[in-house]
């Protein structure tokens, strides 16, 4: 019976650490998805700023 009890101890302790690994595995590639997107997103905002700053420098252009 003891050994009964280790074997499902160690059947449940494979299944808890086999599932751990998963959410790791998984946590870790959404932390990519989002590392990727924080990335995307400052060079759409970079583009923007200079976008507008090129729209201050034509201003100055203008012949009043």
């Amino acid at each position: 019976e003891a050994r009964g009890i280790v074997d499902d101890a160690h059947r449940n302790a494979s299944r808890i650490i086999n599932n751990a690994l998963i959410n790791a595995e998984k946590i870790n590639t959404e932390a990519d998805t989002l590392r990727r997107r924080i990335i995307l997103y400052k060079k759409r905002i970079r583009q923007v700023m200079e976008e507008q700053l090129e729209m201050v420098d034509d201003v100055d252009k203008i012949d009043f």
